[in-house]
């Protein structure tokens, strides 16, 4: 499986491996090892093999960052329903946060990437998820329009982004709306 990481931030690329959240959720980390090819995609190679537990540990941190999201975005978003009373998640998310976490490594033919166990792995990722909450870019969180599609991602455009990424949502969007203007000859 490739992952796509277009969302702007390590927390909401983590977020985004789910598919079609509202409708019929697509999960797309089933197994410890599609998590830890989430974690290559994201340049983090991991000092031992992902158990069970440390998927169910990455996934339990990434439904708690969209409640984060979700309650941020509530009154932007309708369609995104926040946690029933409220409350924040960042002191959980300050809880993981605490943790080592992965240390830049450099390869034979001189790349970096980040290293070590799934918990320094969670804590970049909590990390992150609070840099974002506190930073410039919290404002900037969008979902994407498309009707499928329900990644969150940070607009840094001049205008107003609506979809997620140009090579995925945004092109499929913009060849539906072809299509429904020049329909094929012989098809009314």
């Amino acid at each position: 499986m490739e992952f796509e990481n277009v969302n702007g931030n390590l927390g909401l690329n983590l977020v985004a491996t789910v598919w079609w959240r509202r409708d019929r959720p697509h999960e797309l980390l089933t197994s410890p090892a599609d998590a830890q090819n989430w974690a290559r995609s994201v340049n983090v190679r991991l000092s031992k093999a992902m158990s069970t537990q440390d998927r169910d540990d990455l996934v339990a941190l990434r439904e708690l960052i969209y409640r984060e999201c979700a309650r941020r975005l509530a009154d932007q978003i309708p369609a995104l329903v926040p946690m029933a009373d409220g409350r924040s998640e960042l002191p959980r998310l300050l809880e993981i946060a605490r943790n080592p976490p992965t240390w830049p490594q450099m390869d034979q033919i001189g790349q970096l990437y980040q290293t070590g166990p799934a918990t320094a792995l969670k804590s970049l990722v909590a990390r992150s998820a609070l840099d974002l909450f506190d930073g410039p870019d919290a404002p900037r969180v969008r979902e994407c329009r498309s009707d499928r599609c329900t990644r969150l991602f940070i607009d840094r455009s001049r205008g107003k982004r609506v979809w997620c990424g140009m090579s995925t949502c945004g092109n499929r969007e913009k060849a539906a709306r072809w299509r429904a203007r020049h329909p094929s000859p012989g098809h009314s």
